[in-house]
């Protein structure tokens, strides 16, 4: 035993089944009872700057909120602490040379990079490894190892020789790191801690303090807290409290601990002190609980591998079980089938805590998007809580609003970038009116359907193509001028994304955060927890600009999303004062009345113990560096403590993004041991919150979905259609229902691929322009004038995969069309393109418009007309024509025999010849399929006639549904709305009501 244990009551631990904070400040309290001063006497040293909020809530928990003088309560322990405040003249302290600021030493570091054209790769490569490299500068400084000691880390009879190839590259901090920082007359945060410490340290062996110093909560894992710890204990009032030393492992057992078990660290500091376990005392608080054979048991289920054997002589006697189920009454496991699963049983757990007054309820799993669903699921009960654990800047909202609008300008203003930035809940348009609605109307009517030509001048162009094309409705003109507002407000930012050349990271940055400022405002962008994080980092890095490389707009970007990924943002304060969602490190002395431990899978909690980059094990183990296992010991610790409170939830999902997994090995051992015991491990799976979460959603009856028939009032029923809808009416019902009813239109995809529409759009153009050109002969040089239209309609398209792809077959089809065309110029001249027809078919005291448009009506030199229909897929014949299984040419001639199309001057006369001419470039290029003897067109038309008069009788019912596709066998090719109407669903009843229509 050290000397400095002589004296009594100097190192303590509270045992894991008390709460640490409760029973700390109890204690505290206890023996200050006399004199409400004494408190402002002491000074507690804590792990982190949370572990102080936590102590410090205590208190107050414990005075019932009533008034208190707090003891100092001071963080010694955080990693990314700015400033260390300590006990003593803080002149001395500042002798200490300042911090370098994570950014600053990142710049630094990706600056040397830069230089290594064997390691250099991009300046946002160049960055992330210098994120790499400081984050193992933050190692070594942590473990209070020389940085200098690296070059001769590799025995060249010991590694492999490409590990010097590593260390070469480390000369970065073993060799350049030091000077640069010696020039700026910087240090690095790490190493600052550890020369605060030891300066406290030093002062106060030289002068003890006279008042009272505790170290509560640490487990002196980095070393110079560990020589502070050791000075505490010479201190006339310094003491320590542990978190947790396990009293009931065995002396063989706690000599076979290594760094993946539980009590590893505390292992190392009592090694550190000179102490061994009987030199702790119990922290004296005999109004707490404590659970002694819970304790025992999970300290038995962790013992260290090579003392697993003794589990075999257990004696599973009455009394050992009793005690083992007593120790557990409380510990419930449920294992889930999926994460989403796991997420809701959590939020029912935590639902129902809230119907015990004043219980809290604290959720701690390493995984946050485990985390990110509970959150969603528990607004199911309009319940907010957020993951206390934070998450990156990128993630949040004003994250993502920085980025999306960097990401518009990087895109060249693309459609899918454009809208994502518009319809961000913190884009307001600045002083445009109506902006929300104009944004609307610009999605809807010119950023949907084919990708336009890059930035404003394209969309503005797509608008105009719009306001011409005779097949859409014109734009809202508050869309143009919408784009015309937006141009000017895009100019600078823009202009330096489609710069070829380079400019500094300040003048992006700088043209960035105005031009984010002049799309919101102020109070969206810079208020609340995630707006003042935002506005620190960004003032941070305009300070540190300088430090950057000149770039291009898709380094900046990246380097922006790279800075943004590694800066934290966690809520001040918890949105819910009874439920709250940790990580480990957040959970450490929390106070809750019940625990939920989640995701106890293998690779989550634990995490792997992963791979070092720079070195291996041996080579750390060398150095000086920790095992890669401490990890795994830090969370076993962090397990033990959840697992040993009063009531503990342990939860895991058996399957993550459709794997199986694999339960945590502390679920593994624990059901080992209660084996073991002659137990089951049914005796900790519980079911209750599962038959809850089975009958959250669960309706008293399910029936299927029949196939719908709504029976719209004949005042909203449509009393017009063009003959091309005819097919959809007799096929599907409900889709016209749907469109002309509802009024549902579909809306074109975003950056659409190009698809059958647009190729037979682009085709009736091309021909559309050939035969005007060509009314009467076909020329000698016919082919080339084909090819000549068609490359200057592709070139008007501006997509060159669709001309690479589609163009040959263009060739294909030209010869085709041209070699026909003449042989069909000896009997037939074309009259007219795309022509519009109409007529009226009278039903009782209603009238029905049908309408159409002929791709072109040609005329026979014996004077009667022939119908011809472009098509670019399909297959069609004369029987289906005649049946009306293809009723749309036999309705145009239907219309022609009505005088419908009287405005070209059709009049009296009727139609001969009814034919598709199927253009698809295969082989052959093209065919056509006609009805052109007397007898089979007149009854085409006269079976169309008699159908659509039929038709519009029969839906003239209000009594008539629309239904669902009346028919399966006979569905139509293309359904808009088949999602609307569950086709799927309902489809497997086998019903057919056809019949009931026609």
């Amino acid at each position: 035993m050290s000397a400095i244990i002589h004296q009594n009551d100097k190192i303590f631990t509270i045992p894991p089944t008390k709460s640490f904070a409760d029973s700390f400040t109890h204690k505290l309290l206890k023996e200050t009872e006399d004199n409400v001063f004494a408190l402002t006497q002491y000074l507690i040293l804590l792990p982190t700057r949370r572990a102080c909020r936590i102590i410090r809530e205590s208190f107050l928990r414990q005075t019932e909120g009533k008034p208190l003088l707090l003891p100092r309560l001071q963080a010694i322990g955080d990693i990314d602490e700015d400033e260390l405040l300590i006990g003593f003249n803080g002149g001395e302290a500042l002798e200490c040379p300042p911090a370098i600021s994570a950014v600053r030493r990142q710049a630094y570091l990706a600056q040397i990079i830069s230089k290594l054209p064997d390691f250099s790769k991009s300046p946002a490569h160049d960055l992330a490894l210098a994120n790499a490299l400081g984050q193992l500068l933050d190692q070594i400084y942590t473990e209070d190892l020389d940085i200098a000691a690296l070059p001769s880390l590799v025995d060249t009879d010991k590694f492999a020789k490409h590990w010097q190839v590593t260390l070469d590259f480390l000369k970065i901090i073993s060799e350049h790191w030091p000077k640069i920082l010696n020039e700026i007359g910087m240090i690095d945060i790490a190493d600052r801690r550890n020369r605060l410490l030891n300066k406290l340290n030093e002062h106060w062996v030289n002068t003890p303090p006279q008042y009272t110093v505790i170290a509560a909560g640490t487990t002196g894992s980095i070393p110079s807290t560990t020589k502070l710890l050791k000075t505490i204990l010479t201190l006339p009032q310094g003491r320590i409290v542990l978190p947790g030393l396990d009293p009931h492992i065995d002396d063989n057992a706690w000599s076979n601990i290594d760094e993946s078990h539980p009590q590893s660290t505390l292992k190392n500091l009592l090694n550190a002190l000179e102490l061994e376990r009987s030199d702790i005392k119990t922290w004296p608080d005999n109004d707490a609980h404590r659970n002694n054979e819970k304790e025992e048991f999970i300290s038995n289920a962790l013992t260290p591998a090579d003392n697993t054997d003794s589990w075999q002589s257990i004696n599973p006697t009455k009394k050992n079980t009793d005690n083992i189920g007593h120790a557990l009454c409380n510990t419930h496991l449920y294992e889930c089938n999926t994460l989403q699963e796991e997420a809701t049983l959590i939020s029912l757990i935590m639902r129902e805590s809230l119907e015990h007054k004043e219980k809290i309820t604290a959720v701690i799993t390493p995984d946050r998007t485990l985390a990110k669903r509970i959150t969603k699921a528990c607004k199911r009960w309009d319940i907010i809580v957020d993951d206390s654990a934070g998450k990156s800047l990128i993630q949040s909202a004003i994250g993502s609003f920085i980025l999306q609008s960097g990401k518009v300008c990087l895109s060249h203003v693309s459609p899918i970038t454009l809208l994502s930035f518009l319809k961000h809940p913190f884009n307001t348009g600045g002083k445009f009116k109506d902006f929300r609605k104009a944004v609307r109307l610009l999605d809807k009517q010119v950023l949907r359907g084919l990708k336009p030509e890059a930035n404003f001048d394209g969309l503005i162009k797509k608008y105009n193509d719009v306001l011409t094309d005779k097949y859409q409705s014109d734009p809202n003109p508050i869309t143009l001028d919408l784009l015309h507002d937006l141009k000017p407000k895009f100019e600078e930012l823009l202009s330096l994304f489609e710069d070829n050349n380079t400019h500094y990271f300040s003048k992006f940055l700088k043209e960035h955060i105005k031009f984010i400022e002049n799309f919101s405002t102020q109070e969206l962008l810079w208020q609340g927890d995630e707006g003042e994080e935002a506005a620190k980092f960004l003032s941070e890095l305009l300070e540190e600009s300088s430090l950057f490389p000149k770039i291009n707009g898709h380094d900046y970007l990246s380097i922006l999303a790279q800075l943004m990924s590694q800066k934290s943002v966690r809520p001040k304060y918890g949105t819910h004062p009874r439920l709250i969602i940790l990580g480990q490190l957040e959970a450490r002395l929390i106070h809750a009345d019940r625990v939920i431990l989640a995701s106890l899978n293998e690779g989550t909690w634990p995490e792997d113990s992963g791979f070092d980059p720079w070195m291996s094990r041996p080579m750390r183990q060398d150095f000086g560096l920790p095992p890669l296992e401490r990890g795994i010991g830090l969370s076993a610790n962090d397990f033990v403590h959840g697992f040993c409170k009063k009531e503990v939830f342990l939860t895991r999902s058996k399957r993550v993004d459709s794997s199986p997994t694999v339960p945590s090995r502390w679920l593994q051992r624990i059901d080992t041991l209660l084996k073991a015991y002659g137990l089951s491990g049914d005796i900790i799976r519980k079911t209750e919150f599962l038959h809850y979460l089975e009958h959250l959603d669960k309706t008293d009856k399910v029936e299927p979905i029949k196939r719908p028939a709504p029976t719209p009032d004949l005042s909203v029923r449509p009393n017009k259609l063009s003959v091309t809808a005819i097919d959809t009416w007799l096929k599907d019902p409900y889709s016209i229902y749907a469109k002309y009813v509802l009024n549902l239109k579909t809306l074109e995809p975003l950056e659409k691929e190009w698809s059958a529409i647009e190729k037979g759009n682009l085709l009736h153009t091309i021909l559309e322009r050939f035969n005007k050109n060509n009314k009467t002969d076909i020329p000698n040089n016919a082919f080339d004038q084909f090819i000549t239209i068609a490359k200057e309609e592709f070139e008007i398209q501006g997509d060159e995969n669709i001309k690479e792809f589609w163009f040959s077959k263009i060739y294909k089809i030209g010869e085709w069309y041209i070699n026909h065309e003449k042989s069909w110029r000896d009997k037939a001249t074309p009259y007219v393109f795309e022509e519009k027809g109409s007529i009226e078919i009278k039903n009782g005291g209603t009238t029905f418009t049908l309408s159409g448009r002929a791709d072109r009506i040609d005329k026979f030199h014996d004077g009667n007309y022939a119908i011809i229909d472009y098509k670019t897929g399909g297959s069609f014949s004369g029987k289906g024509m005649i049946s009306g299984q293809y009723p749309q040419l036999s309705l145009e001639g239907y219309i022609l025999s009505e005088n419908g199309f009287g405005k070209a001057g059709i009049n009296d006369e009727r139609a001969v010849n009814l034919s598709y001419w199927l253009l698809n470039g295969a082989n052959p290029a093209g065919k056509t399929t006609a009805l052109h003897k007397e007898n089979d067109v007149s009854q085409a038309i006269e079976n169309a006639e008699i159908g659509i008069k039929e038709l519009v009788s029969i839906f003239q019912n209000n009594d008539t549904p629309y239904y669902a596709i009346p028919n399966l066998d006979n569905a139509p090719r293309f359904n808009d709305y088949e999602h609307l109407s569950r086709v799927k669903e309902w489809a497997a009843l086998g019903d057919d009501v056809q019949g009931e229509i026609l």
